[in-house]
C-alpha cells in the first residue's frame, strides 16, 4: 500500500505505519458531525491581520524558505471560505 518514499516520510515523521492506516481508515469512515456553539467570525475563532502584522508573518515565512525550509508537496482538491471550514472539516469527504 505505501511505497518506499512514504514509508520513509512516516519515519521521518516519527509515526508507525499502524497509526497511518488508522488515521486513513478514520478518514475511510468518516467523523461524527460536531454541534457548534456558534459561526467563527473575526474576534471569534478568526483573527483580522493588520498591515503591519501581515508584512511581519510574509517577511518570517519568506525568511524560512530561504534559509531551506520546505513544506510538503500536496494537491489541493478544494478551497473552502472560513463560514464553510468548520462545517466541512466535522465531516471530511474522502475524494
Amino acid at each position: 500500500m505505501f511505497t518506499e518514499h512514504d514509508l520513509q516520510q512516516i519515519k521521518d515523521h516519527s509515526l508507525s505505519v499502524e497509526q497511518i492506516e488508522r488515521q486513513l481508515d478514520a478518514f475511510k469512515k468518516g467523523f461524527p458531525f460536531l454541534k457548534l456553539s456558534a459561526a467563527a467570525t473575526v474576534g471569534n475563532g478568526i483573527l483580522r491581520l493588520g498591515a503591519a502584522e501581515e508584512e511581519k508573518f510574509i517577511n518570517e515565512w519568506e525568511s524560512y524558505l530561504a534559509a531551506g525550509g520546505h513544506i510538503l508537496q500536496v494537491e489541493c482538491l478544494r478551497i473552502f471560505s472560513p463560514s464553510l471550514m468548520v462545517t466541512e472539516m466535522s465531516q471530511p469527504t474522502v475524494l
